[in-house]
C-alpha cells in the first residue's frame, strides 16, 4: 500500500511540474518490468507557430531494453492546425528514437493556445504537445 501511495505521490509532483513524457506497458500491463516499457517524449514548453507557417516538432521514443514491438503514434490537433505525418510507426527495430512532425496552422487558425493530442499503440504514449498559434 505504501508503494502505491509512493507511486501516486511520485505521478503527481511529475504532472505538477509540467514533465511532457508518457510512459506506456507492453502487453503485461503494469506488472511489465522497466525494460519491457516505452515512453514518448515532446517538448513541454509551447511551439509558437504564426498563421499560414508550418515548423517541425521533435518527438521522441524510448523503449527498454526488452520491448519488442512496433510503436504507433497517432496525432490528432485543436481546429486550425495539421500534422505531418498524421500517424508514424517506431519499427521495434528502430534505434534512432527521434521522430519529427511537421507542425502547419492554417492561414485562419485561432490565436492562442493550442494543443496537439498524441495517441500510442500500445495504448500508454499518450500525451499533448503544446502550440501556440500568432498572427
Amino acid at each position: 500500500m505504501k508503494q502505491v501511495l509512493a507511486g501516486l505521490l511520485i505521478v503527481g509532483l511529475v504532472a505538477f511540474v509540467g514533465c511532457n513524457k508518457a510512459t506506456g506497458p507492453t502487453n503485461k500491463g503494469s506488472n511489465a518490468a522497466e525494460s519491457e516499457k516505452f515512453s514518448v517524449k515532446a517538448p513541454t514548453t509551447a511551439t509558437t507557430i504564426k498563421q499560414g507557417e508550418s515548423k517541425e516538432v521533435k518527438v521522441t521514443v524510448s523503449k527498454g531494453k526488452d520491448f519488442k514491438e512496433d510503436i504507433t503514434l497517432m496525432f490528432e490537433t485543436d481546429k486550425g492546425l495539421s500534422v505531418d505525418p498524421k500517424e508514424a510507426v517506431y519499427k521495434a527495430s528502430d534505434t534512432s528514437g527521434t521522430m519529427i512532425v511537421k507542425v502547419t496552422a492554417d492561414k485562419d487558425a485561432p490565436i492562442g493556445n493550442a494543443h496537439i493530442k498524441v495517441k500510442s499503440k500500445p495504448a500508454g504514449g499518450d500525451l499533448d504537445i503544446p502550440i501556440k498559434v500568432e498572427k
